[in-house]
């Protein structure tokens, strides 16, 4: 921390303030130990900043690790707690924008599986009516056939002429149900 606070401060010297410390340094070590001196400087400079270099590359690949994604998380809050707030604050909405919108499609899904369930019920009721119908025929059918042949058989036991008209009669009932029947589907 010394070591960054001095380059810092080399850093924020103005024009004079470096004439001024270069004076002070001729005059401190004179004018052949000086080239010495700012070479040596120099090399630990450059070591410096190749340090703080691999530093400053080993803290990245640390916090590029998604295992310490909390940490930088929190690094970034203390950092910046209003622009922190507002990512959450979007990331909440974007969350809550999405929530809404697959709620939307499962009521959408629901609403059309009522409408398939009503139809299928309305279908039901009709084919439940259909069937009520063609026993209704069916009955019908078979009373006019048990007419028919009461009829045959007092026919039988009498005139042939007799047998002819309840032949007739038994074709008409019948006739007269099936119209029945078409009529009511």
């Amino acid at each position: 921390m010394v070591i960054g606070g001095m380059l810092g401060i080399l850093d924020s010297l103005t024009g004079g303030e470096v004439i001024l410390v270069l004076v002070v340094a001729l005059l401190v070590l004179g004018p052949e130990r000086l080239p010495e001196a700012a070479r040596t400087m120099g090399q630990w400079a450059a070591k410096l900043k190749a340090m703080t270099g691999n530093l400053q590359s080993e803290v990245r690949e640390v916090l590029d690790d998604p295992a310490m994604k909390p940490i930088r998380d929190v690094g970034e809050f203390v950092a910046a707690p209003r622009k922190k707030l507002m990512e959450f604050a979007t990331e909440a909405e974007r969350e809550a924008e999405e929530a809404k919108r697959e709620a939307a499609e499962a009521q959408a899904e629901a609403d059309a599986a009522e409408r398939a369930a009503a139809v299928a019920r309305a279908k039901a009721d009709a084919a439940a009516d259909h069937a009520e119908e063609a026993e209704e025929v069916a009955e019908a059918a078979e009373h006019a056939l048990a007419e028919a042949s009461e009829g045959t058989s007092r026919a039988e036991s009498s005139t042939p002429e007799v047998s002819i008209w309840a032949d007739l009669d038994a074709e008409e009932s019948f006739r007269a149900a099936s119209r029945t029947a078409a009529d009511r589907s």
